[in-house]
């Protein structure tokens, strides 16, 4: 694991760049680098669940710092997603007209191509290769939406799906801040996923990102004119830098998604000052959907073939074969979408 802290450390160090005050910290080019780095934090989180590592306090303390890290990296695509929303809309009117096809159904049809690698690995493997269960007719059925999983990633999908559909449904009613109009039917999504999957706070402690994310746009010209100060902005980079940490010791569970808002805010801070952009980490950043949504796919054939016994041997292979996954996945799409979504 210390081979791969060492690795994201050199990624995020080669070519930063830091400045009095970056006036496009929220643009595409250095939010797709950072989106880079959050990827790598969700594939080591997840890693954790296919090795064995010595029960040493270190392992124990980076274990837990992955999963805490992890759950905070997929709150910040959330924030990046409602921000980007509310600035789509800002910039061009022919956005909400084709939001529910170029948004929501493209993003469908992409996991959809992804789960069904997965299924097609599910009649090849043996059945409890995935999670050590046999999968039922329900599981076939609702993969495909996010609901249900057959060894791939899906909470995370079926709630950006959900989320998308409260902002065209937002989208269809003119006037007002777009978080003020997402904040009720996300307060129901959140009550009906804790419900729902009680002791599974992943699927909804999340959530509060999205809204704070169009909050955000709305109020960024005031929070740039404070922050430019640079008195100002290093007591709120403290703040959030000891607030983060402090919130997790006395929340434990983070179900309001407190902590995970606290994150997102503290990663937007820093990167007024830093800018981590650099050839490697935008290419992260590019492929991040299809890193994240096909990781464990060479984890799940590597750990059937017994790979995963040897932790650093399954490390190194899972992320070399993931990578050109991605990277195919990435173009097919791209080619998939010139066909679909070209128009409008």
């Amino acid at each position: 694991m210390i081979v791969f802290l060492v690795l994201l450390a050199a990624l995020c160090l080669w070519k930063v760049r830091f400045a009095g005050f970056h006036e496009d910290y929220c643009a595409k080019t250095p939010t797709t680098a950072i989106k880079g780095i959050l990827v790598f934090f969700i594939f080591l989180q997840h890693l954790m669940g296919y090795i064995h590592l010595p029960q040493t306090t270190l392992n124990l303390a980076f274990s837990k710092t992955m999963y805490y890290v992890g759950q905070s990296s997929v709150a910040l695509f959330f924030f990046y997603s409602g921000y980007g929303i509310c600035e789509s809309l800002r910039l061009k009117e022919s956005y909400r007209k084709t939001f529910f096809t170029h948004r929501f159904l493209k993003t469908l049809l992409h996991f959809d191509l992804a789960v069904l690698l997965f299924v097609i690995a599910s009649f090849f493997i043996r059945p409890d290769f995935f999670s050590h269960q046999n999968y039922s007719l329900k599981n076939y059925l609702l993969c495909w939406t996010g609901w249900e999983s057959i060894g791939n990633s899906n909470w995370f999908m079926f709630v950006i799906l959900a989320l998308y559909l409260i902002s065209f449904s937002a989208m269809c009613f003119r006037g007002g801040w777009m978080a003020a109009k997402t904040v009720l039917p996300v307060i129901l999504l959140w009550v009906f996923l804790y419900f729902t999957h009680t002791g599974q706070q992943w699927w909804y402690d999340t959530l509060a990102a999205f809204p704070l994310g169009m909050l955000f746009s709305q109020v960024k010209p005031a929070i740039d004119r404070h922050l430019r100060k640079p008195g100002i902005w290093w007591a709120v980079f403290i703040g959030l830098a000891l607030a983060y940490p402090l919130a997790h010791y006395w929340l434990h569970v983070d179900k309001w998604g407190v902590v995970n808002c606290l994150f997102c805010l503290l990663a937007i801070t820093l990167s007024m000052k830093v800018r981590f952009d650099n050839p490697a980490l935008q290419w992260l950043g590019v492929n991040a959907f299809a890193i994240y949504i096909l990781q464990r796919l060479p984890m799940n054939i590597l750990a059937f073939a017994g790979v995963n016994k040897h932790v650093l041997l399954f490390s190194i292979c899972s992320f070399s074969l993931l990578l050109p996954l991605a990277w195919g996945f990435t173009w097919m799409n791209g080619r998939i979408d010139q066909k679909l979504f070209s128009r409008g």
